[in-house]
């Protein structure tokens, strides 16, 4: 990423990638005192991992084709949007074994998207860089879309989080 400073904090791929740091942080020590991984922390990690999946499909099948691969997966963006994103879906989906999480508790993965979602329209769309808002570096607002854009985000972010949950809970069973 070439955005330094406080700007970086406009991106998901930082903003969900910084959570799932925080997740692995609180798994970790957990871990380290061999206790018990509180229910808390397990829809933390799983939160996370539902964001950072985020960036790297929408990387895979939007700004990878619009943008090119070699820019999306290049350096530094190799691990933002590749590296981080399968070790945390891999890590949840294959060694979390504490209870399963339910389908509703599934839907909670949609909660960056979401709140992240908002924000970008606010920026983008309500306020608009001409006022000091942000410019449509995803490109979601092409041909004002942003409600198409919107909704495919949060039912992909939904089908994904239901998608790890059904996988953590395969993976479990012996």
């Amino acid at each position: 990423m070439q955005v330094g400073g406080a700007r970086c904090f406009r991106y998901f791929t930082v903003d969900s990638s910084i959570l799932a740091a925080f997740a692995a942080a609180i798994m970790l020590w957990f871990e380290l005192r061999g206790k018990r991984i509180p229910r808390w922390a397990l829809l933390v990690k799983f939160i996370a991992a539902a964001a950072v999946g985020v960036t790297f499909f929408t990387v895979v099948f939007f700004l990878g084709p619009m943008m090119g691969y070699r820019a999306m997966f290049a350096g530094k963006n190799l691990f933002m949007h590749a590296i981080t994103p399968i070790v945390s879906m891999g890590s949840f989906c294959l060694w979390e074994r504490e209870e399963p999480l339910s389908v509703r508790q599934g839907f909670l993965g949609v909660l960056p998207t979401a709140v992240y979602g908002a924000l970008y329209l606010t920026m983008v769309v309500v306020i608009g860089a001409a006022n000091g808002g942000w410019p449509d570096f995803y490109g979601f607002n092409i041909g004002g879309l942003w409600s198409v854009s919107m909704l495919v985000m949060l039912a992909a972010t939904a089908g994904l989080s239901q998608l790890l949950r059904f996988a953590n809970r395969m993976t479990g069973k012996s």
